[in-house]
């Protein structure tokens, strides 16, 4: 059962724990607005989700070389705010123990952010076949590229996917966490279905993929329970125990 259609693909999801698989983000799932000492609350709960029921986190490297690009210039801001605190101290005669910026201030690594909890997380690379076929399709605004419109950072978002798109047909299949348009949209339904590449956008959903109820799921089930029976007596398609598969802006 879903709610707001968070899902892009056409499989059903399995009453049953799911088995071991991949899960993939992208860049846009990672974005933080500061400079981190530690994952987001959101990502965090996902990256403890596959540490628990052991499936593999992917980053491509695009998406990481993204990351550390806007992490890098949160710590230019926070050296300089760093020195200016110094300053300040120091002009009110107020004792402190200076440390260098550069000491205490660096660029956080992802991977290891996410190995802290546990988990199996490992970096893609792109093949130069995932680089040919990208600029091909970025040249031609062929699928998954939605018609008739263009974007800056297209042959990035056409190189992750080529990657995504890979991993899933080695991996018998694998779930992309993203929110781009070009991994999201409709045209790219039957390629990602071709190899078993789920689509969610967000960490809500990818939770709630994985069958880690989050808590609107857990209410939402609350509160159907006792309908659902109801309504299949009316003659409408449930099955005894459907699925909550996402709960959109609870």
């Amino acid at each position: 059962m879903g709610l707001g259609w968070p899902y892009v693909g056409s499989q059903d999801v399995a009453p049953t724990r799911r088995a071991k698989m991949l899960v993939i983000f992208n860049s846009d799932i990672l974005h933080a607005q500061m400079l981190l000492t530690s994952l987001t609350p959101p990502v965090q709960r996902l990256v403890d989700a596959c540490a628990e029921r052991g499936h593999v986190i992917v980053v491509p490297e695009t998406a990481k070389l993204e990351f550390d690009r806007k992490q890098s210039e949160f710590v230019g801001t926070a050296k300089s705010e760093l020195e200016s605190a110094y300053a300040t101290l120091t002009r009110f005669g107020v004792s402190y123990e200076h440390r260098p910026p550069e000491e205490v201030i660096s660029t956080p690594d992802l991977l290891s952010l996410m190995k802290s909890s546990g988990a199996a997380a490992e970096v893609a690379q792109p093949t130069i076949d995932d680089f040919r076929e990208a600029h091909r399709r970025a040249s031609l605004h062929l699928i998954p590229h939605p018609p008739g419109e263009t974007k800056s950072d297209e042959m990035r978002d056409l190189v992750i996917w080529m990657v995504s798109l890979r991993l899933a047909s080695a991996n018998s299949g694998a779930l992309l966490v993203s929110r781009d348009v070009v991994h999201v949209h409709n045209r790219g339904d039957a390629e990602a279905d071709g190899v078993s590449l789920m689509r969610v956008k967000s960490v809500d959903d990818a939770l709630e993929f994985l069958e880690v109820q989050t808590p609107a799921g857990q209410m939402l089930r609350r509160l159907m329970e006792p309908a659902w029976p109801l309504l299949a007596d009316e003659g409408l398609p449930f099955t005894a125990n459907p699925t909550v598969r996402s709960v959109a802006s609870p």
